[in-house]
């Protein structure tokens, strides 16, 4: 038996399962992969969220874990100056 982050490894066959309920069960077989089975009752809702959290997590792996308020705060300007800009294209406004 192997401690991780995850919690409790249970080996066998070179997997390691971690967390395995009576209607789910989360393994780390080949080197990249992790399979989760959970039971029909989460539905396919529940399937489409859990897939959309698992891509948001691959795509965000490797971004700032804090952003500094100034960053913040350049984003945001930048943001609301391209807001008002096609706002007044699209309203006609010459005058500002």
């Amino acid at each position: 038996m192997q401690s991780h982050k995850l919690g409790c490894c249970i080996q066998q066959n070179n997997f390691c399962t971690f967390g395995k309920t009576k209607n789910m069960a989360t393994t780390i077989g080949e080197k990249d992969y992790v399979t989760i089975r959970v039971s029909k009752k989460v539905g396919k809702s529940g399937i489409k969220r859990l897939t959309d959290y698992a891509r948001y997590l691959e795509v965000n792996k490797d971004a700032p874990k804090k952003v500094s308020k100034k960053k913040i705060k350049e984003l945001a300007d930048e943001i609301t100056a391209a807001a008002w800009e096609r706002l007044k294209k699209k309203r006609g406004f010459k005058w500002l």
